[in-house]
């Protein structure tokens, strides 16, 4: 990879990193403040939409640093994933299922505090 090419990534990634984290902002996301029950069907449907870009926009941040740290690493260009649709899928799935967790800790807990 030629120098400019690094310091375009690099560069890119800095894009990526202020994207993502307004992106990943639950303040920016359709319904922030409400819970689902409170929120009306396009809401939640919109509510996902910003959460599957958060993930998306991460991932793609994640894809050029570590095209970033191979070059500094001195590893070949050609070990990147060749499908990623398959690499977004699998970050979906691990949001969700974290978001899961920390739905179920939080019912949980409002149970607990419930009872005494």
């Amino acid at each position: 990879m030629r120098p400019d090419q690094r310091k375009m990534l690099a560069d890119l990634s800095e894009k990526l990193t202020d994207a993502v984290l307004l992106d990943a902002d639950p303040d920016n996301w359709a319904g922030s403040g409400k819970t689902s029950a409170e929120m009306s069907q396009e809401e939640r449907g919109d509510a996902v939409w910003c959460r599957k870009l958060a993930v998306q926009s991460l991932t793609v941040l994640g894809r050029v640093q570590h095209i970033l740290q191979n070059e500094r690493d001195g590893k070949p260009a050609g070990n990147e994933v060749a499908e990623p649709d398959a690499e977004i899928q699998e970050a979906e799935r691990e949001a969700t299922s974290l978001l899961n967790r920390v739905l179920n800790e939080a019912k949980n807990g409002k149970r607990h505090h419930a009872k005494h």
